[in-house]
């Protein structure tokens, strides 16, 4: 999933916005295709009872062997999805794979004309808004057919006896499928519309306009759904030094440049794991998910050294005390809070430093 970074080398609360957008769409349109594989399944199922009939003088064993082996590719894909984030770009592709493979493999055993099933996976196929995916789709389904027609008579069934015809009667099948497509791609653009509409309206109300990162209300919203518990995290939690002072002796507009810069040093360590958070004046929360004590640690080097190189530039006096946590599994309130009170211990430790370093002088 492509992002771009902001000009400071972090990443932007638009891009934050937009990834993770995507991401939820992503995972909800494979939580639905994989729901749908269920009825598939079934309506396989009923035409391979269906074939059964005498009238229709379908092949029993095989009716079978094509319903389990369409069987074993659901649970597969239950095992799969069931042990993999459903949001990872490939997902997609591997769904859309198992129902085609399944519906070749009933669409080989039925005696029955079915072929008009093979729109399913182009209807699937509207979940999505790629036109990669649309493609994929498009050309497996042609792939399935194809093979479904050899199959069939390496079998030795009677439509697949008529192997010429049989290949020919292909063309009419993707004629249907190409001007099926041209329909769902006009309805999936004017879905892409709509859904870009409610990212924009989403990021503006996620967005805090001074910084660019995550507001308040991202905040609370995200603590409320659980997102970052039971997960390995690390919670960060900024507070500017001498905000007061400098609003009080220098205005609020370097104030509010204070309190960009500060945002701006968080945003340079950012990654795609990562979502900052501006949730108070001068408060500010970063989040990194599937992260390592480690790695943690490195992060807050890294922001200590890039803000030590912004306040060799700046005209204003740039620090924050700064607090982190890890856990493994706990919640999110709690990490925070805990992130908090390590923040204040900075805060205390840097005040007696520099009250030492006033008795000296």
């Amino acid at each position: 999933m492509k992002q771009k970074r902001a000009k400071n080398g972090g990443w932007i609360c638009g891009e934050q916005s937009s990834a993770i957008y995507e991401e939820e769409s992503e995972a909800q349109a494979n939580r639905l295709l994989l729901k749908l594989l269920l009825p598939t399944l079934l309506l396989f199922g009923f035409l391979a009872v269906w074939s059964l009939l005498p009238a229709l003088g379908g092949s029993g064993r095989l009716a079978f062997g094509a319903f389990c082996f369409a069987l074993l590719l659901f649970l597969l894909a239950l095992g799969v999805c069931g042990n993999a984030e459903l949001s990872e770009p490939k997902i997609k592709y591997f769904l859309m794979s198992i129902t085609v493979m399944m519906l070749a493999a009933v669409e080989t055993a039925l005696c029955v004309p079915v072929w008009l099933l093979n729109v399913l996976p182009i209807l699937y196929c509207s979940l999505y808004g790629s036109r990669r995916m649309r493609l994929f789709t498009y050309a497996a389904s042609l792939l399935g057919m194809a093979g479904a027609v050899g199959a069939a008579w390496l079998c030795g069934l009677k439509e697949g006896e008529r192997l010429l015809f049989e290949l020919y009667s292909l063309l009419p099948r993707c004629a249907v499928m190409l001007l099926l497509g041209m329909v769902l791609n006009r309805i999936s653009g004017m879905i892409g519309q709509l859904v870009e509409k409610n990212l924009q309206s989403r990021r503006i109300a996620e967005a805090d306009i001074m910084t660019g990162l995550y507001n308040r209300n991202k905040y609370m919203e995200d603590c409320a759904s659980g997102r970052w518990d039971k997960k390995r995290i690390a919670v960060f939690f900024w507070d500017v030094n001498d905000l007061k002072h400098v609003n009080d002796r220098m205005g609020h507009e370097c104030g509010d440049v204070l309190i960009r810069e500060i945002a701006e040093s968080i945003s340079a360590i950012m990654n795609p794991r990562c979502a900052g958070y501006r949730i108070g004046g001068d408060e500010f929360v970063l989040v990194l998910s599937d992260a390592s004590e480690e790695e943690a640690k490195l992060l807050l080097a890294c922001w200590r050294q890039c803000v030590e190189t912004k306040a060799l530039a700046s005209e204003l006096p740039l620090s924050a005390a700064v607090g982190y946590a890890y856990g493994d599994g706990g919640s999110l309130a709690e990490l925070v809070r805990e992130a908090d009170r390590a923040m204040y211990r900075d805060k205390a430790q840097r005040k007696r430093k520099n009250l030492e370093f006033e008795e000296v002088l």
